[in-house]
């Protein structure tokens, strides 16, 4: 028998033990029974025999041998114990014939606690192996909406349900359904054999170059693969060599580095205020900003086509007008031909040093070409993405929708009001409740009637709104839009008389990151989390327009309530909240809703009639934005059968 084996593990169980200590830690092997003892458990069911990541078996059911293994599961008996004696015979064992006997372990929340064969992990784990056969019993803990991490276990029983893997493990909420979409597999049928190979070979490939990048750093590889899908092509990264794949990820690897942040995005609510102090303004004196700009926007479609498009083109001319020396070039319909990429890189090419790509369909594109291009400042209209190298901005237009739906509730004679929203993209469901909200504070027994417009069926406008007072319709309209009217609008004696209009002024946005860019703020800001700017009525890039229709008395209250949002006085989003079917969001007056909350939303409140769809009830040309931008609440959930 040979000693050196069991020796040198017991060193490393020793330095181990020192510095979980040192670092006041639990130094032994983690009890399964002791961290369920106060959790409430489902149920407990078999999956059979299968290959389990080592690096994923983390202690012991029962406390028994606990005491004889480090927290890393290398022994600490003395070398003279039987104890060593049998794990220098297992080695052996495993040098001359290899350890097939499977083990017994229980699975709990994403780790396994081993009921038989400590000594053959510990023996494996020694030797760097990298699975093995277990029988695996799983532990399913009771769902509990308030805990982040039972909601990321039960979209991995889904996942495993449909694909059996279970290497892929995911620190952040909605990955799973993101892997799902962005592989373009299933999500309600079990994969096929192939697809699930394609997926376990992109994981270990991914495991094996980050691993060698030794930067010290440690990341979740399936955290790690889904953000490289998400940047580049799943098809194109299932077929890249070795060192292809290790070339993308050295480009990626500031993004990578921001999921190990607890928090990923940095929410900007109100723009940054320059140092004006004398020293800075001498130092901007004899060292101006000498740096020659050129702006370029980039739209997925054109002014003609899209008020969207049109109102970033107002807002381009705006900063021209401000700037007259201020080069700008416009690049239309960059997804004609599904290469928004390479109209962005035109962009860089003709010397656009700012970007601003207009829609959340290029995101993906914007994110690809500013890997590449460190040196050009590249933003994205959308909204809570996490990527560290392309800023996003978006205006917080729920607070001028709630001011509209103050207007809505006072001017409707009966109470019967619609929403119309076309997708249900993060910042949509805020507006929708707000303006619920702003109709429930000035008509408590008025109902809201959500209309999707773009669902593939269509939608018969005429017979949805029939017996509809008033209609909240988009901020803005194109050309060809079904209705010439936008905003808030009251049908009386079958005219449309115009209320309100909640509006966008991109030209004030664009002006105000221009000058954090040129003023030196953007560097100022400049962090290891990704930078969110969502600014509203207090920055001025959103406000609510009256018509001369509403009387004065409802116009004042409109005002008043404007400026105490504008002045941090006033929050539409706080006291008690209540969803449908009388779901309790908040339960004190004084509660509010943290920003972050209200960004995600995927809830609707009590005085909404309507739903949120699933993501295939839209258009072919909607599910490309949902998939970028979706809420949550746009995928089936089942989270009491997992």
């Amino acid at each position: 028998m040979n000693c050196q084996d069991y020796d040198k593990a017991n060193k490393m169980a020793i330095k181990n033990y020192r510095q979980k200590l040192g670092r006041g830690e639990y130094p032994y092997l983690p009890v399964l029974d002791y961290i369920t003892r106060y959790t409430s458990v489902k149920r407990e069911v078999y999956l059979g025999l299968m290959d389990i990541p080592l690096d994923l078996v983390v202690g012991t059911v029962t406390e028994g041998r606990s005491n004889a293994f480090a927290s890393n599961f290398m022994p600490l008996l003395d070398n003279e114990s039987e104890f060593a004696m049998k794990w220098d015979a297992l080695c052996d064992w495993h040098l001359n014939e290899g350890i097939h006997d499977p083990i017994k372990v229980y699975e709990f929340m994403d780790r396994f606690y081993v009921q038989e064969g400590n000594k053959r992990v510990s023996v494996l784990k020694y030797f760097d192996a990298v699975s093995v056969p277990a029988n695996v019993y799983r532990i399913v803990p009771e769902y509990r909406e308030d805990d982040e991490q039972i909601r990321i276990y039960y979209e991995f029983m889904k996942f495993f349900d449909l694909t059996g893997l279970n290497v892929i493990w995911f620190s952040k909420e909605g990955s799973y359904r993101a892997l799902i979409r962005e592989t373009g597999n299933s999500d309600t049928e079990h994969w096929s054999e192939d697809e699930i190979l394609t997926l376990r070979s992109l994981y270990n490939r991914t495991d094996l170059a980050i691993a060698e990048k030794k930067q010290g750093e440690k990341i979740n590889v399936s955290d790690a693969m889904l953000r490289l899908i998400q940047i580049y092509d799943y098809e194109s990264l299932c077929e890249d060599s070795a060192e292809q794949l290790k070339e993308k990820i050295n480009k990626a690897w500031e993004e990578m580095l921001v999921l190990k942040e607890p928090e990923t995005i940095d929410l900007k609510l109100d723009p940054a205020e320059e140092n004006t102090s004398a020293v800075k303004q001498v130092m901007k004196i004899l060292n101006p900003d000498r740096t020659r700009y050129v702006v370029g926007f980039v739209h997925d479609k054109n002014p003609k086509s899209s008020g969207w498009t049109n109102a970033h083109e107002l807002g381009k001319a705006h900063l021209e007008n401000k700037y007259p020396d201020l080069m700008t070039h416009s690049y239309m319909d960059a997804l004609v031909d599904g290469d928004g990429e390479a109209v962005i890189r035109q962009a860089v090419d003709d010397g656009c040093n700012v970007i601003f790509t207009t829609s959340p369909k290029l995101l993906d594109a914007s994110v690809k070409v500013a890997l590449d291009c460190p040196q050009v400042r590249i933003l994205n209209c959308s909204l809570n993405t996490s990527f560290k190298t392309v800023r996003t901005y978006y205006g917080r237009m729920y607070e001028a929708k709630f001011l509209a739906g103050l207007v809505a509730g006072a001017m409707s004679p009966d109470g019967k009001i619609a929403y119309v929203a076309d997708y249900p993209l993060y910042g949509m469901i805020s507006n929708i409740n707000a303006f619920a909200l702003g109709v429930q504070m000035t008509n408590p027994r008025a109902r809201v009637k959500l209309i999707w417009s773009k669902l593939k069926d269509g939608v018969d406008w005429e017979k949805e709104l029939e017996g509809i007072s008033v209609i909240s319709q988009q901020e803005m309209t194109c050309s060809n839009s079904r209705f010439k009217d936008f905003g808030l609008c009251l049908l009386e004696d079958g005219e449309r008389k115009g209320l309100a209009i909640p509006v966008w002024d991109w030209g004030k946005y664009y002006e105000k990151i221009f000058e954090n860019i040129r003023h030196g703020i953007w560097k100022s800001e400049e962090e290891s989390r990704a930078l969110n700017y969502w600014w509203g009525l207090s920055a001025g890039v959103v406000d609510t327009l009256l018509s001369l229709n509403v009387p004065e008395g409802v116009k004042k209250l409109v005002l008043q309530m404007g400026e105490n949002i504008k002045r941090g006085d006033f929050k539409p989003f706080s006291g008690i909240l209540k969803a449908q079917n009388g779901v309790e969001i908040t339960h004190h007056e004084h509660t509010l809703i943290a920003p972050k909350d209200i960004m995600t939303m995927d809830w609707l409140l009590e005085n909404v009639d309507g739903r949120i769809p699933q993501m295939s009830e839209f258009m072919e040309e909607a599910k490309e934005v949902v998939r970028v931008q979706g809420v949550t609440g746009v995928e089936d959930e089942d989270t009491g059968n997992s």
